[in-house]
């Protein structure tokens, strides 16, 4: 079943779950990772845009460098961060809501029905107000 995008976008719908669920610290690790992903999707924009610059060589080579090390970075990060999500154990609702946030984010770019069972379950999850 895929949601309709205008009231349950499943690129903001993970990122909304997470900050309506209440703080534990699984949920915590959760919204680490969400801001991670989320600065490696802004980044990884700036590093297509600067790439498709050719006017500007030296400038754009010496930024996308940069940007490449700070992505580099966050995917260290993030694949540490999951890590962690993975290794706590879930101990409410709240959690599970992260959980699976950051499973929906993992799949985004692959989509398929994976990624619309953990959206869908999400949706749901938020609509009884978990």
């Amino acid at each position: 079943m895929r949601l309709a995008m205008s009231t349950d976008n499943p690129i903001t719908l993970p990122r909304r779950a997470v900050l309506a669920a209440g703080p534990s610290p699984v949920v915590d690790r959760c919204r680490r990772w969400l801001a991670t992903d989320g600065e490696i999707d802004r980044l990884t924009e700036r590093w297509a845009l600067i790439s498709g610059r050719r006017a500007e060589a030296a400038e754009a080579e010496a930024e996308t460098a940069t940007v490449e090390a700070r992505l580099e970075e966050l995917r260290c990060q993030q694949t540490q961060g999951l890590r962690d999500i993975a290794d706590a154990e879930a101990q409410d609702m709240r959690d599970v809501v992260g959980k699976l946030a950051v499973v929906a984010a993992a799949l985004r770019d692959d989509g398929g029905p994976l990624h619309d069972i953990v959206i869908e379950a999400l949706a749901m999850l938020i609509k009884r107000g978990v």
